[in-house]
């Protein structure tokens, strides 16, 4: 019995390692947290879609910074956050744009078919360009590309054919 006792005390002080509880607490806020981003929208978009994208983002413009900097050794300037700015700007005006579009023109299927299908598939290839971009500095930094960004290069590639070759086909339609 004591033996018994013994295992389930050790047990207790394992799972209870304060170590332990910060990372189950750290993990669950994250969980609920992607729950709840998932659920919720802007601009007629999940918001945690818009957030990977803006994460791509940022992450793009601090590896950009520290190849320019660190590996080319160049200056820092404040065109590549004004630029980072811009693009951010840029992005929810399109979400905000687009989302106005599609309420103007609800009534209407074909046009509202037609604007929901450029906005989810515009809002993809920025994703996919944001996560290439990486790739392309994580390259200058440390002189290899890993495998799988070159395979997101080729993906973005041929969706940016499709998409065009789908938009000329619906506005040949009409």
């Amino acid at each position: 019995m004591e033996t018994q006792v013994y295992i389930f005390d050790n047990l207790i002080r394992k799972i209870m390692n304060p170590y332990n509880v910060i990372l189950s607490l750290t993990f669950t806020f994250f969980l609920t947290l992607t729950a709840k981003l998932s659920n919720t929208s802007l601009f007629g978009v999940s918001l945690l879609f818009v957030a990977v994208v803006c994460l791509f983002m940022v992450v793009d413009w601090f590896l950009g910074v520290t190849s320019s900097v660190c590996i080319q050794g160049q200056k820092f300037k404040s065109k590549k956050v004004t630029y980072t700015i811009i693009k951010f700007v840029t992005f929810f005006m399109w979400l905000f744009f687009v989302n106005q579009a599609r309420f103007a023109y609800k009534d209407v299927a074909y046009i509202s078919d037609i604007i929901i299908f450029i906005q989810i598939f515009v809002l993809i290839l920025i994703a996919l360009r944001e996560y290439s971009s990486i790739g392309e500095n994580i390259e200058q930094i440390w002189g290899r590309k890993p495998y799988w960004f070159s395979l997101i290069d080729s993906i973005t590639d041929t969706l940016e054919k499709s998409f065009k070759n789908r938009l000329k086909d619906k506005i040949d339609k009409e």
